[in-house]
């Protein structure tokens, strides 16, 4: 079950659960059901927090190897033009 339907079932369950008017509890073990969709919605979303924490570590690196390489072209564009400064030197 994805995060949505994981919500819907929660707010469906606790419409079943409880008196809307009065706040009482009118199934106990509708609330137990309750509870297991929360922690299982919880589960999902410390896993989907994983996931973005690893995709942004993956862009930091990414980044990291894209400033490198410019660097590194601007250093042999600067190596050609002195390269070509002593060669066709007269």
């Amino acid at each position: 079950m994805n995060l949505f339907e994981l919500s819907r079932l929660y707010e469906d369950t606790l419409a079943l659960a409880i008196d809307s008017e009065t706040g009482e509890i009118l199934d106990d073990e509708l609330v137990s059901r309750l509870d297991a969709i929360q922690e299982h919605r919880t589960e999902k979303l410390l896993n989907l927090s994983a996931w973005i924490c690893s995709l942004e570590g993956e862009a930091d690196a990414i980044k990291g190897q894209i400033d490198r390489l410019k660097i590194e072209c601007n250093l042999s564009k600067t190596m050609r033009t002195q390269f070509d400064a002593i060669l066709f030197k007269t």
